[in-house]
């Protein structure tokens, strides 16, 4: 089963768009750890469960509360 999982998690690893991420960063203020997850997303066209209260504030197109 964690055979199956790994290989699973390894075709789905996705990298982020680093000068995305640099963007995303500097006009938001956010980490840029943060916005990784914000640009793959963002690419994704996928929402962002989160429970950073920054990236809920800087992101609502994307990202939406854990709750």
């Amino acid at each position: 089963v964690l055979a199956a999982a790994d290989e699973v998690m390894r075709r789905a690893d996705v990298q982020p768009d680093a000068r995305r991420v640099m963007q995303l960063a500097e006009t938001s203020g956010c980490t840029t750890y943060d916005c990784e997850f914000v640009e793959i997303a963002e690419r994704r066209k996928c929402t962002l469960y989160t429970a950073d209260a920054k990236v809920l504030k800087c992101f609502p197109e994307i990202a939406r509360p854990l709750a």
